[in-house]
Parts: structure tokens; sequence; C-alpha cells
């Protein structure tokens, strides 16, 4: 059997792996997994690795490719014209192996070890780039409140995480 690329609806991508499995196909759908935020609930959730895409494995000489064609939530076979191209077995093989040792899932982001209240931060960028001040807490979950001395006193304002770096722990 030959690997061939299915290009999908969009957001179809299960729905068409679930029909051609259920037609006899050998179907694969690389996956990665991420948290996602639903209702103020955060779950850990797989999504597709490559949106819109799946792979299916048949033999071109025994079986059509027009009922993979025609399935639901299946737009065309990736190929020249009519023609598909297959896919090595090779990297079918690598994405699974990569899948299954979780290279491609999201990871939650580490704080650093200076991030806490008291210590002393430099901005790095934007509107208050090269200010220093005072961590206070978090503002929410990207950005951090920073205490700043602006016009004479102190002044509480809200930076990316990313535009921080510590001076002093």
């Amino acid at each position: 059997m030959t690997w061939f690329c299915v290009f999908t609806q969009p957001n179809k991508e299960q729905l068409a792996s679930e029909h051609l499995e259920r037609q006899g196909y050998k179907v694969y759908l690389p996956t990665f997994r991420r948290w996602v935020s639903h209702a103020r609930v955060r779950i850990w959730a797989a999504r597709p690795l490559f949106p819109r895409y799946l792979f299916v494995a048949f033999d071109p000489k025994a079986k059509p490719s027009s009922p993979i064609r025609s399935t639901s939530g299946v737009r065309w076979l990736v190929g020249q014209g009519n023609e598909p191209l297959p896919v090595e077995d090779d990297l079918i093989n690598k994405l699974r192996m990569s899948e299954n040792m979780g290279i491609f899932d999201e990871t939650a982001p580490q704080a650093p070890p200076w991030l806490k209240s008291g210590t002393l931060v430099r901005i790095t960028d934007g509107l208050f780039a090269g200010f220093v001040g005072e961590l206070r807490g978090k503002a929410d979950k990207e950005r951090i409140q920073v205490l700043l001395s602006l016009l004479g006193r102190a002044t509480p304002v809200q930076i990316p995480v990313a535009h921080l770096e510590c001076v002093s722990p």
C-alpha cells in the first residue's frame, strides 16, 4: 500500500478520517496537543498538526481513488491533475515516531525563577523601554504589574513578561 495526502474541508479532518476508516482505508491524522481555554476551563486537547490535511494508504492499482474523493469531509487528493502523488513511507514513520514522543506538543510556559514580587526589573521593549521598576504581581496570563517612578510618583503599569529582564534577584 502507498500513502497519499488528502486535502479536507475546513475543520473536517476528523470527520474525513472517520469516514475513510469506515470504508476500510488505513488513515493517519498527525496531531499535537496544546492547552485550550473554553468557558474558563483549560483542557489539554489534540489538534491536527497539518490543518486540512491527513494521510490515507491504499493501492491505486487495486482500488480507484474516486471513493476517497467523494468521502464526506474530503476536498481532493493532493497530486497533479487526476493523479495523486505518493508520500514516502519514511516520512509517515518519522511523523508517527515524533508524534508518539510528544515532540509536537505545546508545553506550558514556565515562569522565570526571578519572577516574584519585589524583584527589580528592566523593561526591554515598548513605550517604557529602559525604565527600571519593581515587580508587584501578575496582571493577567501574559502581563506583569511593574511599579515605575513616573513624574515623581510610583505608577503601576502592565508589561508583557517577554519585555522584562531581571536587574537584581
